[in-house]
């Protein structure tokens, strides 16, 4: 066995560069597959490490208007557990950004602005969520620490930041100036294979949420239910249209159905129940390439070797004695390499994707815009703090709308008609509405007509802008004067604006429609901020003048620029390391050929000196 170990490391030392090329290869190849499958199972690992992952689902809702969605109703979690056996239990889940100051009458008296280091992820919760989720705690007891509409509980990392060595339980939290709540709970850092991303926990029962029923939940919000051991997903999903039947009159026709949270991750686009892909496709593909990379350093292996024993010249002999052509011959040492090729220029492919997206024109202007939520609390004083925004100087201009520039809040298939449609269509139309310089505040281009503005028109109330693919869907070939109805309520087109990006880069530009203020559904505040000065300055002073008519409520905002970038940071990230990864199939490839080469070369000069 030693003699044999030994004659194996005398021909290696002898093969000189070629043994380096042909085992440094392989190694290598070997390592970047390893890598690469590691990353794959931290990814399928998501959420499967709660002891109760075989019972805990994430529910969803299905319409012919909405598509999917799963901020049901706040009403549906209690019903499930209070009117079927078939459920353990239940948490309604909402996470956000807020600012946060930690230290009592000490905290109220200092200034902490909305852009600063104390803007952290914060959830509500109900008191159920610490003993469905394994989510460990240090300090205190999962079963009671969010009870308490006052209580908090932080991470271990924002104890930290904020108390230091010091214990933190029981002390003040101050949120945005106004809420204090008291700390009942210190979480351990959540890892890094969760889909949830908060730093603290708050009961949502210090919020004023609508948990009646046939009441939508804010947006970004979801409900986890616990399903009885033994209990069958699909039974319950049966027993969740039965109760919603109920307790609608049976108004609610959407079809509800379970995800299993440890599919959350990546099965993360389900249409009509069923998983049809999201991130798992990503997962697959990157097996592949460890697969690709793996097979490519076993062929350049197997290769020098073969070259090495003087079996290619064998073959290529036999091969013209059984009489094979020059182009069969070619073909089969060429076809190697041209495979290689191939796949790597399938892998650049997932690259170009990313760079068009972050290339892409966006359709508006996304810096120095910034926009945050109005509540029914703060909402009649909207006009008062638009003049505010702007007297001050923080603002250049300032609009009043639906949502904001770079989410879906709301789309619809079926509402809507116009002369000429289609009886059968279930076009999905996204909607906005505005009451005034809408196009001005965000950068959107008017192609044709005009701006809606109820200032200066009293009647825009019920106006309505068009995105060029609203038109062709709708078949106007002048669309300025069209009608439009949504539900009952007529609109006139004043105008049409270019299509932009609502939400991920990647998506294909949606019909939309902006429409007048006639019904009242406005929640949102866009803000072009003036470009001089901190931007941090400046989201601070926005804060303090939303807080002198939000009686309490929180200033909830965002960055439009930074959220546009976080929509495909994901992608860009995967897309860097596909590039990184096609690189070195290339670069093993690489390493093959030469170290093949330089054998050929080498074998024919031998031949060369001794036929002189």
């Amino acid at each position: 066995m030693f003699f044999q170990l030994k004659i194996t490391l005398r021909n290696l030392w002898r093969g000189g560069i070629y043994s380096v090329i042909n085992v440094g290869g392989l190694a290598i190849g070997m390592a970047a597959a390893m890598i690469i499958m590691l990353w794959v199972y931290h990814q399928w690992s998501y959420d499967r490490f709660h002891a109760k992952d075989k019972h805990l689902y994430k529910l969803w809702c299905y319409d012919e208007a909405n598509g999917n969605f799963s901020n049901v109703s706040f009403a549906i979690g209690p019903s499930l557990v209070n009117e079927y056996a078939g459920f353990e239990n239940m948490t309604r889940y909402f996470e956000t950004e807020l600012p946060f100051a930690p230290g009592g009458e000490d905290g109220a008296n200092r200034t902490f602005s909305a852009g600063n280091t104390n803007t952290i992820v914060v959830a509500t919760a109900d008191t159920s969520f610490l003993n469905m989720f394994s989510f460990p705690l240090l300090r205190g007891d999962a079963a009671t620490a969010l009870i308490d509409p006052y209580a908090i509980v932080l991470t271990e990392s924002v104890s930290r930041r904020w108390f230091g060595d010091t214990d933190p339980m029981g002390e003040t939290i101050l949120v945005n100036g106004v809420m204090n709540f008291s700390v009942t709970g210190i979480l351990a850092d959540l890892p890094d294979n969760t889909g949830f991303g908060f730093e603290v926990l708050i009961p949502g029962s210090r919020f004023e949420f609508d948990f009646s029923w046939g009441h939508p939940s804010v947006s970004n919000s979801c409900t986890f239910v616990e399903l009885s051991p033994g209990v069958d997903a699909k039974t319950a999903g049966v027993s969740i249209r039965d109760i919603i039947a109920k307790h609608t009159d049976g108004h609610d026709d959407t079809e509800t159905y379970l995800q299993p949270v440890s599919k959350w991750h990546l099965y993360n686009q389900v249409d009509k129940g069923i998983s049809v892909g999201g991130r798992i496709e990503t997962l697959r593909m990157f097996s592949l390439i460890a697969l690709l990379i793996l097979v490519i350093a076993c062929i350049n292996f197997m290769n020098l070797c073969t070259a090495q024993s003087s079996k290619y010249a064998k073959e290529v002999g036999v091969r013209k004695v059984t009489g094979a052509r020059r182009y069969s011959l070619i073909l089969r040492f060429l076809g190697e390499s041209t495979l290689i090729a191939f796949f790597a220029g399938v892998l650049a492919l997932i690259h170009r994707q990313i760079h068009f997206a972050k290339s892409r024109d966006t359709g508006y202007e996304k810096s120095h815009l910034v926009s945050f939520l109005i509540t029914d609390r703060s909402r009649p004083f909207r006009e008062l703090i638009r003049r505010e925004l702007l007297e001050t100087g923080i603002a250049e201009s300032v609009s009043i709308n639906f949502a904001s520039m770079v989410e879906s809040e709301s789309k619809f298939a079926d509402n809507f008609h116009w002369r000429g449609k289609d009886p059968g269509s279930q076009v999905i139309i996204e909607r906005n509405y505005a009451e005034a310089d809408w196009t001005k505040t965000t950068g959107v281009q008017i192609i044709q007509g005009r701006d809606i503005d109820i200032r200066t028109y009293p009647t825009d109330s019920t106006a309505m802008l068009l995105n060029e693919t609203a038109v062709k869907v709708m078949g106007f070939d002048d669309p300025i004067g069209e009608i439009v109805y949504e539900w009952d309520t007529p609109y006139h087109v004043v105008g049409v604006v270019k299509d932009f990006v609502l939400e991920s880069p990647f998506d294909p530009i949606r019909p939309m429609v902006i429409g007048g203020p006639v019904n009242g559904w406005l929640n949102n505040i866009n803000v072009r901020l003036n470009a001089h000065g901190a931007l941090a300055e400046k989201i601070g002073q926005m804060e303090e003048i939303y807080r002198k008519y939000a009686f309490g409520d929180p200033f909830l905002y965002q960055i439009v620029d930074e959220v546009y970038v976080r929509h495909f940071d994901r992608e860009q990230r995967i897309g860097s390391l596909v590039s990184w990864f096609a690189g070195l199939a290339v670069f093993i490839s690489c390493l093959g050929l030469f170290g093949l080469s330089a054998y050929m070369a080498k074998t024919a000069a031998k031949k060369s000196a001794y036929a002189k």
